[in-house]
């Protein structure tokens, strides 16, 4: 009998604890045979039934993506990846890190409209810093949302 992740429905080699592909933790082989379900019944649905639940687990990349990529001109990041699972801390992390750039970005181009030709040459450099961060912070939502991972980045 082949093990299926419980959270993507990829298939995991007898042995592993972990799901190959997003790396959501498996219940062994071990523990699945040697113990009875609670009661002494067997509570697994059939495959047809779980096929069905994953399929309606799954959401529309087309909405992630309208969600990751139209906010984000407006300082909100992460709705993409709120959108597909709302419990990963990840996509929170994308609207906190994107609102605390924007505000920084807004509030520096509110001051340098209040300032002189000597206060814009002073602001320059920063506000090109933390307009290239919120960019780059809005470009790696997208790529997360549009290639599903970002494990090459750290996040998770």
């Amino acid at each position: 009998m082949t093990r299926r992740c419980p959270n993507c429905g990829a298939v995991v080699p007898k042995g592993s604890l972990t799901c190959p592909q997003c790396y959501t933790e498996v219940p062994r082989d071990d523990l699945d045979q040697t113990e009875p379900a609670y009661g002494g019944r067997n509570y697994e649905r059939p495959r047809d039934e779980y096929e069905r639940q994953l399929k309606k687990r799954k959401k529309s990349l087309t909405v992630a993506l309208i969600l990751a990529v139209v906010p984000a001109f407006f300082g909100i990041l992460g709705l993409g990846q709120i959108y597909e699972d709302r419990r990963d801390s990840k996509g929170w992390k994308f609207l906190v890190t994107g609102l605390v750039f924007f505000i920084i970005l807004v509030s520096m181009i509110a001051l340098l409209n209040m300032s002189g030709i000597l206060g814009a040459i002073m602001m320059a450099v920063p506000l090109i810093l933390f307009g290239g961060l919120y960019i780059c912070t809005a470009i790696a939502s997208v790529a997360d949302v549009y290639l599903g991972s970002l494990r090459i980045f750290g996040l998770r």
